[in-house]
């Protein structure tokens, strides 16, 4: 909480949002004692008070919480929120909302507290570092990740199962895999959330080409690790909406195997090393250089095997 996450919205404005958002937070997941805005609240500092040192540890889930990251810890925070189904209140910069809005569970509702140098209050470490805030706009989203949680039930409830049988199949279900396969179907439902899908659609005899849809508007929407996002739609999604559809085998659809040819290969890849364009500074070196040892000579020789067919 130095430096950067030494900082906090004042009081006064805090409590105005909670009334006017007409949620009251019982947790504050970021905080220290000086600067919590709940009765309850995780600390990163050693406090007997603080319910616990490490706020990505003890499970969000059913809790109204307060949640205002450091900005190293936004991308875990938004995944623990997606992850353990809470309904919450996160403060953040309004380019940062931007940036991870693919990421973000629904949005309830949102306010502008305005210019952060106006509504944060500095603590006792930044006052002595004298660092200066970003002027930028500081905003309040209400969100509900709860409703994502039940995304894999209404799947099974449509096939026809009750919640007895539904109850019953989770139980028996590995924990790994059942965490798995709700954790991979996040982008599948802020798809089905957002664009207010009807959940039986992706039931009947056209699953694949309503995954096409959602493949299509995660693809549309960008953002950070948007390959990754694709594979884990396409892969989760297929395996579990095969389950209950009448289509069987989704993931050998021509309509999902064309979306992948003609988008997925769209995405920018990145060498993880430079490209050495001009090969012959690579056999000046070897004409210039004396291997010894039976490792470098080795090298040498599979260097040399890759090479030649590049001159050819």
């Amino acid at each position: 909480m130095v430096q950067r996450g030494d900082y906090y919205v004042k009081w006064e404005i805090m409590q105005s949002v909670f009334q006017q958002l007409n949620f009251f937070p019982n947790l504050d997941a970021f905080a220290t004692r000086t600067s919590r805005q709940c009765r309850r609240y995780f600390s990163p500092l050693k406090d007997r008070r603080a319910e616990a040192r490490d706020a990505f540890q003890p499970p969000w889930t059913g809790e109204l919480m307060l949640i205002h990251p450091p900005i190293e810890q936004i991308q875990r925070a938004i995944a623990k929120a997606k992850r353990d189904g809470v309904i919450a209140l996160f403060i953040r910069l309004n380019r940062v909302l931007t940036k991870y809005q693919q990421m973000f569970p629904i949005i309830i509702a949102a306010l502008n507290l305005g210019l952060t140098i106006q509504v944060l209050q500095e603590g006792k470490k930044m006052k002595q570092l004298k660092p200066k805030l970003p002027p930028r706009d500081l905003i309040a989203a209400l969100i509900n990740s709860l409703e994502e949680k039940l995304i894999y039930r209404d799947l099974v409830r449509q096939s026809g199962l009750n919640e007895q049988s539904i109850d019953g199949m989770i139980t028996k279900m590995n924990q790994e895999t059942w965490q798995k396969r709700r954790t991979g179907l996040d982008v599948l439902s802020d798809y089905i959330l957002q664009q207010k899908i009807k959940i039986e659609s992706f039931i009947g005899n056209k699953t694949d080409i309503e995954l096409v849809n959602a493949l299509v508007w995660v693809y549309n929407g960008g953002g950070d690790k948007l390959k990754q996002r694709i594979r884990k739609l396409r892969m989760h999604g297929c395996a579990t909406l095969q389950q209950f559809s009448e289509m069987k085998d989704i993931s050998k659809s021509p309509f999902i195997n064309q979306f992948s040819n003609n988008h997925q290969h769209a995405i920018e890849q990145k060498a993880k090393y430079n490209t050495m364009w001009n090969i012959q500074f690579f056999f000046n070196y070897i004409e210039k250089r004396r291997f010894k040892s039976s490792q470098e000579m080795q090298a040498k020789a599979m260097s040399l095997h890759v090479a030649f067919p590049l001159q050819g």
